[in-house]
This record gives structure tokens, C-alpha cells and sequence, in this order.
């Protein structure tokens, strides 16, 4: 029985020894020679990253406005239907067709 203790003991420890997690704290960011990044060239950095999210954001947005201004007037005539929004919506709907129309023909 104590043999047979030993031996869980052992597996149990050899498998706690073998998944240990190592983490290592490196920088990806390479620089120049042997000195560290400046403040600088950190902020320079952190910058450009945050105008390419600006654009990278203005982006979708452009593409998702036409759908939200659809939605918006859909929604709109839906709650309370005014003639004029009506109108806004047909003449909407006729402006896709006909450049889908024209498109099509070309």
C-alpha cells in the first residue's frame, strides 16, 4: 500500500512538474541598437495606431450609413406615417431600382 502511495505521489508530481506555464515578458518592438524605445518614439507610435483605428472606424461607418438612414426612415414611416416620409421612402426605393436598372443594362 505505501509503494502504491509513492508511486501516485510521484506521477502526481511528475505532471505538475511538466505542465508548468512559462511567460516570458519580451517586446515584440525591435530597436534600435542596444537602447530601449523612447518616450518619443512610443508616443509616435501610439499615434499612428491610433489613427489607423480612426480610420479603420470611418471606414465601417461609411458603410453602414446608407443602411442606418434606410432603417432610420423605415422605422420612421412604420411609427407614424407622414406623407412626406413616405415619399422619402418611395423615392428611395425608385433611386436603387433605377441605378440597379441602369447598372444591369450597361
Amino acid at each position: 500500500m505505501l509503494h502504491g502511495l509513492l508511486k501516485r505521489s510521484a506521477n502526481q508530481r511528475r505532471r505538475v512538474e511538466t505542465d508548468r506555464l512559462t511567460i516570458e515578458l519580451c517586446s515584440s518592438v525591435i530597436a534600435d541598437g542596444n537602447q530601449g524605445i523612447s518616450i518619443r518614439q512610443s508616443w509616435e507610435m501610439f499615434v499612428d495606431s491610433l489613427v489607423a483605428g480612426i480610420n479603420d472606424a470611418a471606414e465601417y461607418v461609411g458603410y453602414l450609413m446608407p443602411l442606418l438612414v434606410l432603417v432610420f426612415l423605415l422605422a420612421g414611416s412604420w411609427l407614424r406615417p407622414a406623407p412626406e416620409v413616405c415619399c422619402l421612402v418611395a423615392l428611395a426605393y425608385a433611386t436603387q431600382f433605377t441605378m440597379l436598372t441602369a447598372a444591369r443594362m450597361t
